[in-house]
C-alpha cells in the first residue's frame, strides 16, 4: 500500500523554528533553552502519531508526517550537545552535566530511540513495564524492604503473568482461576521471522 492510499494521520506539531527569536535561542542552556521544548515538541508529535498510525492499522508513520518530526528531533539533540559540553576526562568516570549522556545517547542510537517510529508494534514509551513494577516499589517502600527473595520472586511471578494477560485483554482473575484449577492461559506463539 502507497503512502498515498494511507489514511492522512494528521499531525499538528511544526518542525520548523517559528520565529528568529527561536532560532537564535536554539544553543542557549538554562530555563530559556529552546531545544529542550523542541525535542519535547517532536517526541509528542511522534507519539502522537504512532497513536493515530495504529489506529489506522498502519505498521509505521507515514514517512510524510515522521521526516519533519524526526528533523526537529535530531536539530533539537544537536543544540542540546552544543550548549551542554562535555566535561574533559575518560568517558566511563567523569560525571557530565546533567542531559550530557541522555543528549549523546539520543544521537549516538537514534535509530534504537525512535524505533517506535518504523514499527507501530513498539511501544513508544515504557509506561506499561514500569507500572507492573511499580506495586513492588511501593511495597519496598512501605516495609523499607522486601520480604525473602523466594516469596518476592513468587510476587514478580504471578504479577507477570496477571500483566501479561491484561496485555492479551483477558480478566485477571479468570486466568488465575483457570491456573489454580489446571488449565492456564497461555500467550498465543508469535511467529518469528527469518
Amino acid at each position: 500500500m502507497s503512502q498515498a492510499d494511507t489514511p492522512s494521520v494528521i499531525s499538528t506539531y511544526s518542525a520548523a523554528p517559528q520565529d528568529q527569536d527561536e532560532k537564535s535561542s536554539l544553543s542557549r542552556t538554562g530555563p530559556g533553552a529552546i531545544w529542550p521544548v523542541q525535542a519535547q515538541r517532536a517526541l509528542r508529535g511522534m507519539i502522537h502519531s504512532w497513536h493515530a498510525a495504529c489506529e489506522q492499522g498502519l505498521t509505521a508513520i507515514p514517512a510524510g508526517v515522521l521526516k519533519p518530526l524526526a528533523h526537529e528531533f535530531r536539530h533539537a539533540v544537536l543544540a542540546g550537545l552544543a550548549s551542554v559540553p562535555r566535561v574533559p576526562g575518560p568517558k566511563n568516570s567523569t560525571k557530565q552535566r546533567p542531559g550530557r549522556d541522555l543528549l549523546e545517547f539520543c544521537r549516538d542510537r537514534r535509530d534504537d530511540v525512535l524505533r517506535f517510529t518504523t514499527d507501530t508494534s513498539i511501544w513508544p514509551t515504557n509506561n506499561i513495564s514500569e507500572r507492573g513494577v511499580r506495586p513492588l516499589k511501593t511495597q519496598q517502600k512501605i516495609s523499607g524492604r522486601l520480604a525473602s527473595d523466594d516469596v518476592t520472586q513468587d510476587r514478580l511471578d504471578i504479577r507477570s503473568y496477571i500483566d501479561t494477560a491484561r496485555k492479551h485483554g483477558k480478566n485477571a482473575f479468570t486466568v488465575l482461576c483457570d491456573l489454580t484449577t489446571g488449565t492456564p492461559w497461555r500467550p498465543p506463539a508469535q511467529a518469528f521471522s527469518p
